[in-house]
């Protein structure tokens, strides 16, 4: 079908834009009303929202406020190694992992600190696949399962904390390590994780490391370098959100994103 005559590429674009972005800062600022001031997070709403008369330089500068400032997607320093160097160094190939990564909502706490969003992740391994065996058809019903399990509503939401639970069943390829607010609040997670694997809970594999150190809300400022930085956080009691799940094949240069709540590109489910 033809375009219209009176078709503008330059208004399509914008409509497109606004139409997508406002609708993501929409999802992001739930129970945040419009054009309310008052609200602790009503002008950062305000200003993160494009409107058709804005121009290129305020669209512009409004991506960047919600997706850098807001949002936090800044590229964050890493130790890294290229894949295929690691990969290089492995003499037999590892099982498919699978791997599912919860944040913390940004906040104005967050923004006030100058503080990371705090992470989580969990994996296991499918003991019964290969590089060679694993298919895109297996990817996709482990997607589909993680979908119907953690993707519901903003995602599955637990509390992250200063206890640190284990739980160890090396023969199905699981080793979680989680920090969380309570041993009750890590057996929520563990339960929820094993049932997208198809395995058994057995709380007789699950170990607890208790500890009296006190982790502060927000650490304090020390001497770096003859500059005065501020500590990282530990442990810190938060929570956390599904947003993304990787499947994770050796020989492959990049994982094969299974659900992405954050990401409108392609993922399998």
């Amino acid at each position: 079908m033809a375009l219209p005559d009176d078709f503008s590429p330059a208004q399509h674009l914008l409509e497109m834009l606004i139409g997508t972005h406002n609708r993501t800062v929409q999802q992001t600022f739930i129970g945040v009303p419009d054009a309310d001031l008052e609200h602790p997070l009503g002008g950062m709403k305000l200003a993160c929202l494009l409107a058709e008369d804005d121009t290129v330089d305020m669209i512009l500068l409004r991506l960047m406020l919600f997706w850098f400032e807001f949002k936090g997607n800044l590229p964050a320093p890493l130790y890294a190694i290229p894949t295929e160097d690691y990969q290089s160094r492995i003499f037999t190939a590892q099982r498919p992992e699978v791997k599912l990564i919860f944040r913390e909502d940004y906040s104005t706490f967050l923004a006030e600190n100058k503080f990371q969003r705090a992470k989580a992740e969990i994996s296991w391994r499918l003991v019964n696949e290969t590089s060679a065996t694993i298919s895109q058809s297996q990817a996709h019903s482990i997607a589909l399962r993680i979908k119907e399990t953690f993707a519901e509503g903003n995602g599955f939401t637990w509390e992250r904390g200063p206890l640190q639970v284990t739980y160890r069943d090396l023969p199905h390829g699981v080793r979680f390590s989680l920090f969380v607010a309570s041993q009750i609040e890590a057996v929520r997670v563990i339960e929820r994780v094993l049932e997208v694997a198809g395995i058994t809970f057995n709380e007789e594999l699950i170990s607890v490391s208790k500890t009296n150190k006190n982790y502060p809300v927000v650490p304090a400022t020390h001497e770096v370098y003859g500059k005065a930085v501020k500590g990282i956080r530990h442990r810190p009691l938060t929570d956390v959100c599904f947003y993304r799940a990787e499947l994770h094949v050796y020989g492959l240069r990049s994982p094969i994103r299974l659900v992405d709540l954050h990401y409108s590109g392609e993922s399998l489910a």
